[in-house]
């Protein structure tokens, strides 16, 4: 008896033992399943329940494609085919070295299932990976590099330099072979009186007369501020103004700059400096008649409409002024110190800025102004913080050019001294002047001194070239 009772022990014991390997087998083949089950699909749904109730494997999928647009607490993603998903991203963890910017690829990883129409009500999102946005200019960087290393010094500092005709005064064609400048900024007097055939003939000139093909920049915002169709020859009226476009809706805006576009570019001019992108809402600030006279949400949308409008029919623009002119004084007439605090920038003036550089502008243009909260002592164009924010905080990689140095507000500031040097080392890459030979003077001073460096001035030098290629000039 003692015997069987032994044996019917061992007979258990061994049943005990082979539930517990085929226990542990089907475990371990259900943890398999789990890991092969949570790779990224798109279209699987949830994996099937393990045998323990209290948990479940769930199937991440992922959805690729563009930002289309982004707010504090949602994100909508653009995939191939265009539909527009929006998912909330409050505490959803973020990988985006460069913050989310409209156009950069977007990965979403979730659980759940997309429904038709956009519909996320189904998802839970997991994670967000937003890559950062190839630089505007990164396609033409080796071959402008390649240029730059070709040419002299004297050749490069000329580059640098955005200059006034004063055709009333000679011969610009002849001007522009003598000086070889970066380009050259037009006004009213180089289109006034001549017919679109004979401004067509002057720029051409120009061009050929200059070793490497030149910027032609204008002042058209529209307004009260026209150098082309202020010539009744060029255009019957006007351009309007940017906030009279405005009152009539963004199709205004759109058809306004379509039409603008064509005029300029069958003149031979290739860069717009606009839009104005200041906000104003106050009718007895200097720069308000210049805006839309609109908060700084709908001024963003306006700038986003003419930089895409021009961009791609293949214009240039700048946006300007850069960091936003608020209530400020003429900087033409005097120094401007504006006392408001950073905050007032990031939540209003920096938002048309921020749409205008992320809709592919290549070009910013910088005030004069000292902005206390980012330079206590020096104008804008001669800030290097006031770059820093631009090129940091905003993510701008295009060309960044003061405005006219020949302003008062930069000679009361500077006094006897050429303040050109001053404006590279801030960090500015194109300098517009109405005094060439003084501001070309300098550079080379500065040069031959030492005090700008070959690589200060090489950096300068390929972001001009790229904006050129950009343009399609080289």
């Amino acid at each position: 008896m003692k015997k069987l009772v032994l044996r019917l022990l061992s007979l258990l014991l061994c049943l005990g033992a082979l539930g517990g390997c085929s226990g542990g087998e089907g475990m371990q083949s259900r943890e398999s399943a789990a890991e092969s089950s949570s790779a990224p699909s798109a279209e699987s749904s949830a994996a099937a329940p393990t045998s323990s109730p209290s948990s479940e494997t769930v199937t991440e999928k992922t959805l690729e494609g563009t930002v289309y647009e982004a707010t504090s607490g949602t994100i909508t993603v653009e995939n191939a085919s265009g539909a527009l998903y929006t998912f909330v991203r409050e505490d959803v963890p973020l990988d985006a070295p460069e913050g989310i910017l409209i156009g950069a690829a977007v990965t979403v990883v979730y659980t759940g299932a997309l429904g038709r129409d956009g519909d996320t009500s189904g998802a839970e999102v997991m994670r967000i990976s937003v890559s950062p946005l190839p630089g505007i200019f990164e396609a033409y960087e080796a071959r402008a590099a390649e240029l730059a290393a070709s040419m002299t010094p004297e050749r490069k500092l000329a580059q640098l330099l955005m200059s006034a005709t004063f055709s009333a005064n000679g011969d610009p064609a002849a001007q522009a072979g003598r000086d070889q400048p970066g380009g050259y900024v037009l006004f009213r007097p180089d289109f006034e009186g001549l017919t679109a055939q004979q401004v067509r003939d002057k720029l051409a000139a120009m061009q050929q007369a200059s070793e490497i093909p030149m910027l032609m920049a204008v002042d058209e915002e529209g307004g009260d501020v026209v150098r082309i169709s202020s010539n009744p020859l060029l255009r019957q009226e006007r351009f309007p103004s940017p906030a009279a476009l405005c009152a009539e809706g963004m199709e205004a805006v759109q058809a306004d700059t379509a039409e603008k576009t064509e005029l300029l570019l069958s003149l031979g001019c290739n860069l717009l400096l606009a839009p104005v992108a200041d906000v104003s809402l106050d009718e007895g600030d200097y720069i308000h008649r210049r805006t839309t006279g609109l908060s700084a949400e709908e001024t963003a949308v306006y700038v986003e409409t003419v930089v895409r409008s021009a961009g791609e029919a293949g214009l240039g623009t700048a946006l300007k002024h850069f960091p936003g002119y608020g209530n400020n004084l003429n900087t033409h007439t005097g120094i401007s110190v504006d006392s408001r605090p950073m905050e007032s920038f990031r939540e209003s003036d920096f938002l048309p800025f921020q749409a205008g550089i992320d809709a592919g502008c290549p070009a910013v243009l910088v005030s004069h102004n000292i902005v206390t909260a980012m330079d206590a002592e020096l104008p804008a164009s001669l800030s290097p913080e006031v770059h820093r924010v631009l090129r940091e905080e905003l993510g701008f990689d295009g060309v960044i050019l003061t405005d006219d140095l020949s302003m008062d507000a930069i000679g009361l500031y500077t006094g006897d001294t050429d303040p050109a040097v001053q404006a590279v080392l801030a960090g500015n890459d194109l300098l517009l002047t109405q005094r060439f030979e003084a501001t070309y003077a300098a550079l080379l001073e500065g040069w031959q001194t030492g005090v700008l460096t070959e690589e200060l001035l090489d950096r300068a030098v390929e972001r001009v070239l790229c904006f050129k290629m950009w343009l399609g000039l080289l």
